[in-house]
């Protein structure tokens, strides 16, 4: 399968801003300014183009696993919220969060060895940081990805002005070979002004990584497409609790209704991919909303309805997404045309769209929820037989699926 893979990164930052938003205070465009800024200096430094190319993909990625690392914490029962419900990040353990966040970008199939680019992004040069790493521990990548996210979350790069420049440049001056390396540090200096910190305004920030960036598309494997799906899956099901294998479990299943209709090993993992990444726009809703344990308001349902629209103009940007981005995004649109985002009928849904609607069911049925304790099989199947009678969704897939997980 042929992808943009800037634009599926480029496209997907939004989504994991939103979980950094949430968590640090960092501002919109957080991953896509980290990437540009450490563009910047990776090249000043030497980096060849493939070692570029991954520098931005993980400066992009950089905090991919602080939803998971915050859901594992609330299971061992440490609670880092303040009164307000915000995380606290003076409290979080940054060292776990980056080994996570290393693990998640191995997951992605990258032309050169990027090790400790994530794990440890955190560390200060003067050793301070959480695993106490001094700056000639770590690796450039590392260094230079710490510079570009700790000064955007402080600063606030994407709305700068002078006083805020000039604060930033001091803080830098006073912060070399403390926070940060000596190299990194001059580097940024020498390279990084007024104007530079202007192009990644929020305005300007798409504009210049598509100028600056160029692209880079690539066929890739089956079993990459499967580390690709099963990283992004992991980042939008530890978003709540409550769906924490769902994206996964709606892949494997798509996947295993696929095989069933004698689909080719790529339509099957191309079905795959889509299940995983159906749910994308639930980075966008309120987590509060997701994990809300009573019956949704009017305005609340309206609200969460967003995520199909979210999953569709996520998907839709990427280059090579063309044939998967219906079935991912119309999961919730229904035959009789009360569905959502679109509205969509019988005649503008097709099989795949069908199914993968089918499968969300099924599996959300039959899963944990806030509001209810997961339905058995035949539980479950009776509710989307009534459905099935009430024109919602396509008889002959319920039946197939009750034949294949019955």
């Amino acid at each position: 399968m042929i992808i943009n893979y800037y634009d599926m990164l480029f496209s997907f930052s939004a989504a994991v801003d939103c979980v950094d938003q949430e968590v640090t205070g960092a501002k919109n465009n957080h991953g896509k300014r980290v990437a540009y800024l450490t563009y910047h200096l990776g090249k000043s430094m030497g980096f060849d183009e493939d070692n570029l190319l991954d520098l931005i993909g993980c400066a992009i990625l950089h905090d991919s696993a602080l939803s998971e690392y915050l859901q594992e914490a609330e299971d061992e029962g440490l609670h880092l919220y303040d009164k307000n419900g915000i995380p606290d990040v003076e409290r979080m353990d940054l060292g776990k969060h980056c080994r996570m966040g290393e693990k998640n970008i191995h997951l992605l199939p990258l032309k050169t060895d990027v090790s400790g680019a994530i794990l440890y992004h955190h560390e200060n040069a003067d050793g301070t940081g959480p695993m106490g790493k001094r700056w000639d521990e770590v690796p450039l990548s590392a260094r230079i990805i710490h510079i570009a996210d700790n000064l955007d979350t402080k600063f606030g790069l994407g709305d700068i002005d002078p006083m805020r420049y000039k604060d930033a440049v001091r803080w830098i001056r006073e912060n070399r070979k403390g926070l940060y390396s000596a190299d990194v540090s001059d580097a940024f200096l020498d390279l990084v002004d007024e104007r530079v910190l202007y192009e990644i305004s929020d305005e300007n920030i798409d504009i210049i990584l598509k100028e600056k960036i160029s692209n880079y598309e690539r066929d890739y494997s089956n079993e990459e497409m499967r580390k690709i799906a099963a990283l992004f899956a992991e980042i939008v099901d530890y978003k709540s609790e409550f769906t924490m294998t769902h994206s996964i479990g709606i892949a494997e299943k798509v996947e295993i209704m696929g095989r069933h209709y004698g689909f080719d090993e790529d339509t099957a993992a191309k079905l795959y991919l889509a299940g995983a990444l159906h749910d994308i726009g639930k980075m966008f809703i309120d987590s509060d909303i997701l994990e809300k344990p009573d019956k949704l308001t009017t305005a609340e349902f309206r609200h969460i309805k967003n995520h199909a629209w979210y999953t569709y103009k996520l998907m839709s940007r990427v280059r090579g997404f063309e044939e998967i981005t219906p079935w991912s995004s119309l999961h919730h649109e229904k035959l009789n045309g009360s569905g959502y985002p679109f509205e969509k009928t019988s005649a503008d849904l097709g099989f795949n769209e069908r199914l993968m609607g089918c499968i969300d069911i099924y599996q959300a049925l039959t899963e944990d929820r806030p509001y209810r304790k997961p339905m058995t099989h035949e539980e479950g199947m009776a509710v989307m037989n009534d459905m099935v009678k009430g024109g919602f969704i396509d008889g002959g897939i319920v039946a197939d699926i009750n034949e294949v997980f019955g």
